[in-house]
């Protein structure tokens, strides 16, 4: 495992409770997806629906992690980027270890990129619940599976 790669594992352990905090959190935000804006899962609907399809919970969360600091988040994003890859398919990690090295990367760029708090937390937490919980679960179990929890 590269230095890159255990700095960011170290990262993670030191973080992952608050990670899993935030995990819950997308959860309730897909949550409330599903009571207030359902019209929005509705694969059948040809037109548009004119909800602005508003997530108190994704909001309030954005708040919360606005609150945070750079370090956790610049984890976060990297967790999430990583995670998409997975879920979509964009990349193929042969293993875990190449998730995390994959994930370590993207901190490094988090970290030369992201100077605002505020910034970075609206990034987090402008794609749907749906997507956010799907990426950071995905990268979670991938973490554990290299930290064999």
């Amino acid at each position: 495992m590269r230095e890159q790669t255990e700095f960011f594992c170290m990262q993670y352990m030191m973080r992952r409770e608050e990670v899993y905090r935030v995990a819950d959190r997308f959860d309730e935000a897909l949550d409330e997806d599903y009571r207030v804006n359902a019209d929005m899962f509705d694969v059948t609907r040809l037109t548009i629906s004119g909800n602005p399809h508003a997530n108190a919970t994704m909001r309030a969360l954005e708040d919360e992690l606005a609150e945070r600091d750079l370090p956790f988040l610049c984890l976060l994003m990297a967790l999430l980027r990583t995670g998409a890859d997975l879920v979509l398919d964009l990349a193929d990690f042969e293993s875990p270890v190449a998730f995390a090295d994959a994930a370590a990367a993207e901190f490094e760029v988090a970290q030369a990129r992201y100077t605002d708090a505020a910034y970075l937390a609206s990034e987090l937490t402008a794609p749907k619940a749906e997507h956010q919980t799907k990426r950071l679960r995905a990268a979670i179990a991938q973490m554990r599976a290299l930290l064999s929890e």
